[in-house]
């Protein structure tokens, strides 16, 4: 009783004919298509399914990710000094011809890309990586009265 992996002939009917509808219903062995074998057995081909976890151009050295997780904290903390000048320059009424000048420049000095625009009450400041082709736009609206 040998049935080879992987094929879908793996149906053998029983032997006995007096008992053969019994042995299909009641038996725990499985005569139908054995689906753990055609189904479940592990494949010798590589899988073009990529592991989440790992990248699809090999595994980063522990180093390497601890690198990348710097630098990525680094431009997110840079984004968000920009985004906190911009908010507080709007909550303390600061000229209105300077806050695009001053998040521009700041944004200059800290190596960002960005764009940025003024309208009454609310800011928009967005944010571009040509790196990678993604831009986070963020849209402040604060509160101009003073406590």
């Amino acid at each position: 009783n040998t049935f080879a992996p992987g094929t879908m002939t793996n149906f053998r009917p029983s032997t006995s004919r007096s008992n053969s509808i019994g042995n299909i219903y009641n038996s725990n062995h499985r005569n139908s298509i054995q689906f753990d074998t055609y189904f479940g057995a592990p494949s010798a081909a590589p899988s073009p399914m990529h592991s989440p976890t790992m990248s699809p151009r090999g595994s980063f050295s522990g180093e390497e990710q601890l690198r990348i997780t710097m630098a990525i904290a680094d431009i997110l903390e840079r984004q968000d000094y920009i985004l906190r000048l911009a908010s507080s320059m709007i909550k303390y009424d600061a000229p209105l011809h300077r806050f695009e000048d001053a998040i521009d420049h700041s944004a200059q000095h800290f190596e960002l890309n960005l764009q940025c625009d003024y309208l009454p009450s609310v800011m928009i400041v967005a944010f571009t990586d040509y790196e990678t082709h993604t831009s986070e736009t963020h849209l402040l609206k604060v509160a101009t009265d003073l406590d």
